[in-house]
């Protein structure tokens, strides 16, 4: 599952638990960041880490990977990612991120980037 959090074409948060601040704005990150579980974020160990997330069973959803770095711990998020705003809307189909984002919660598949 995953989540959004932030304005929707945003960066998420100005903190985050790593550190990064507002540099998740700035390449190489370009705002396409998310804030894992606890089991992702790993007490930290887990920051700057890379997964390809895709979002699935909605029609909005393209079927394409985006690819996102974790930032920040979503403590609550216990089986799921909390995706900035513009990384959630990236995985819609052309024109679709905003009906994407209504639904708030969708189900995808993910794996660590090659």
């Amino acid at each position: 599952m995953a989540t959004w959090y932030g304005p929707p074409e945003g960066y998420g948060s100005d903190a985050g638990a790593c550190g990064y601040g507002k540099a998740v704005s700035q390449p190489p990150y370009n705002s396409m960041i998310a804030a894992g579980n606890p089991f992702i974020y790993q007490s930290g160990k887990g920051c700057g880490s890379c997964y390809e997330i895709k979002c699935t069973g909605n029609s909005a959803c393209s079927g394409n990977p985006i690819r996102v770095v974790i930032t920040d711990l979503c403590p609550e998020c216990s089986h799921y990612f909390d995706l900035s705003g513009k990384a959630f809307g990236s995985m819609a189909n052309s024109g679709q991120a905003n009906n994407l984002r209504t639904a708030g919660k969708i189900y995808v598949q993910y794996q660590k980037c090659p």
